[in-house]
């Protein structure tokens, strides 16, 4: 019986058939517009462009790093605490913290954020140009199927 049942679902499955559901024109705008690979590339252009103008609005500040290191040396080793050799362990550990502020490129990083709003702003014109000529196209091929 349990070799039988894989080809009884399979007989049975080929008679179920889901119906397309008909769709109004507006669906079809909003189907083609949020299926579209070129919008869905025009989106992530937008985003780009957006973490593009971010990163250069965070660049002006003020960079600070930090590192810490544990060292454990086991069997004869220097201490450097006394500059002698020493036969028990020994355990050291630094520590850095670095700064750094840059405080004039010649106005390159002023006009690095002008230049990423300019292009944020063109990635939402270029969006907006992309979904206004779609809806055209979806209509015509909407016409035409209806007719």
């Amino acid at each position: 019986m349990l070799r039988k049942l894989p080809i009884i679902v399979l007989i049975f499955s080929c008679f179920y058939a889901d119906a397309q559901q008909p769709i109004t024109l507006n669906e079809a705008i909003e189907i083609a517009t949020k299926n579209n690979l070129q919008v869905q590339r025009g989106n992530l252009d937008m985003v780009s462009a957006d973490l593009d103008l971010k990163a250069a609005k965070l660049s002006s500040l003020p960079h600070v790093n930090f590192a810490s290191t544990v060292y454990t040396n086991h069997g004869r080793s220097l201490d450097p605490t006394v500059y002698a050799y020493v036969e028990h362990p020994i355990t050291t550990s630094t520590s850095d913290i670095y700064s750094s502020f840059l405080l004039f490129q010649g106005f390159r990083k002023k006009n690095q954020v002008e230049i990423n709003i300019d292009a944020v702003d063109l990635a939402k014109a270029q969006l907006e140009n992309l979904k206004k000529h779609l809806a055209p196209r979806v209509i015509a091929a909407y016409l035409n199927i209806m007719s």
